[in-house]
């Protein structure tokens, strides 16, 4: 999607303001690379990329256009291409994504085996092409005036929750201990 930045826009002024304080970074949950070194190694350490802000009819260099090649159309495919490699190699990896409203809460799911965890965005979810590509869709239960949690703690949650189970299931023995 190519979206045009001024100076005169809210895209902007929010992408200004995220640049300059660290504590707006961490509340949206944004993380902020520029530069080739730390735009290249998200992209190497499959951080997605929501947003490039170059200067309006100045062409992208070769490095900035592969980088857009890597990141962006192939994320969710390159992802699902691994999980039916591992299929076809006899890894039963389940997609596990989340949802408040899904039937199954995340305690009842087994999460002790080869587990790909999927979490939607604060204010939209899960996609609806992620939706598709997941084998299973669990909550996360929590009460009061919230119904979702944003996108990190959903998943420590899940993270959590998976280490408790798999724990659980090696039963007692000094590889089980807590500092194991």
């Amino acid at each position: 999607m190519n979206l045009t930045i001024t100076t005169r826009n809210a895209r902007f002024q929010e992408w200004q303001a995220l640049l300059g304080n660290r504590r707006k970074r961490q509340r949206s949950g944004e993380f902020i690379a520029h530069g080739v070194r730390p735009v290249t190694l998200a992209v190497r350490h499959g951080w997605p990329i929501r947003a490039l802000i170059y200067p309006d009819g100045r062409p992208l260099s070769a490095w900035a256009e592969s980088i857009l090649a890597e990141a962006r159309p192939g994320q969710r495919a390159g992802v699902l291409a691994w999980v039916r490699a591992r299929h076809r190699a006899g890894v039963p990896v389940t997609v596990l994504g989340t949802d408040e409203k899904a039937d199954v809460d995340v305690a009842d799911h087994d999460l002790t085996g080869p587990t790909l965890i999927v979490v939607g965005n604060e204010m939209s979810g899960l996609s609806e092409a992620w939706r598709t590509a997941c084998d299973r869709i669990a909550r996360i239960p929590i009460t009061g005036s919230a119904s979702s949690l944003n996108a990190a703690s959903a998943a420590t949650v899940l993270l959590y929750e998976a280490a408790r189970q798999r724990h659980a299931a090696r039963g007692p023995g000094p590889e089980s201990s807590p500092g194991a």
